[in-house]
């Protein structure tokens, strides 16, 4: 049945409204788009300044300075992007606030990391290349506790999957060897465990730099037991630390 010319022109009508309604809406999305694209560097920097990782996440774009991509990635866990950005960064303007920061960062990877040598040397090329650098002083302290010691050897990573109890937080880890149940924190920069524990495990102490610790307290310490260590654990008695290393 052939329609009348007016139910054709009706339909043509209703055709002609529905699509200046998808270009309406097509253009505010793309509007919407352009506008997270050009975030402006002011916004950036204030939730940078804030360590408000999350929003600056969300914020940040392809086309955001080097610095911001970079602090994302070092937060986020992607330290090889992170590094990246961060020398091209120093490379580009290498006494630049910006640089200054980098530096930092990259400071804050290796120690995360366990690259002894490589936060010497790089906190050594921050304070040739900012002298006035008032966050390089800051890192002055950890210089001696780090000069000459092993950088840690990271494996692969790899996933696995570990059943547990209800609210048990510790899990198996082979330190040279021998296998004990260790507490897993994944916040802690050190691991750390009791001197009982590393003489039964057969770790060699650095007697130069051990820290002593009351019970209860989580101890923080940059001295070393030469051995495979994984993981953390807290202190029940007075305790020992050591950095991870290899």
């Amino acid at each position: 049945m052939r329609a009348s010319p007016a139910e054709a022109t009706a339909d043509l009508r209703a055709i002609e409204k529905g699509a200046r309604c998808a270009m309406r809406m097509l253009a505010v999305a793309v509007a919407f788009c352009a506008a997270l694209a050009a975030q402006p560097a002011a916004d950036l920097d204030q939730l940078f300044h804030a360590r408000q990782w999350f929003e600056l996440r969300s914020a940040v774009t392809d086309r955001s300075r080097a610095l911001m991509r970079a602090a994302v990635a070092t937060v986020f866990n992607d330290p090889e992007t992170a590094e990246r950005l961060l020398r091209n960064v120093i490379k580009s303007a290498p006494a630049s606030n910006d640089a200054d920061e980098a530096y930092g960062m990259l400071l804050q990877i290796y120690l995360w990391s366990g690259q002894c040598g490589r936060w010497v040397t790089t906190y050594r090329q921050w304070v040739a290349a900012i002298p006035s650098s008032a966050r390089a002083r800051a890192e002055e302290g950890d210089l001696q506790g780090l000069v000459g010691q092993p950088d840690q050897i990271n494996s692969r990573p790899r996933h696995a999957v570990l059943r547990h109890d209800p609210g048990d937080l510790t899990i198996p880890v082979s330190v040279n060897g021998t296998v004990d149940d260790f507490l897993f924190d994944t916040g802690a920069w050190h691991s750390v465990m009791s001197a009982r524990m590393a003489a039964r495990l057969g770790l060699k102490m650095d007697e130069s730099s051990i820290l002593e610790a009351p019970a209860s307290a989580m101890c923080r310490s940059r001295s070393l037991a030469q051995g495979r260590l994984q993981t953390s654990t807290p202190a029940s008695s007075a305790c020992r630390c050591y950095l991870r290393s290899a």
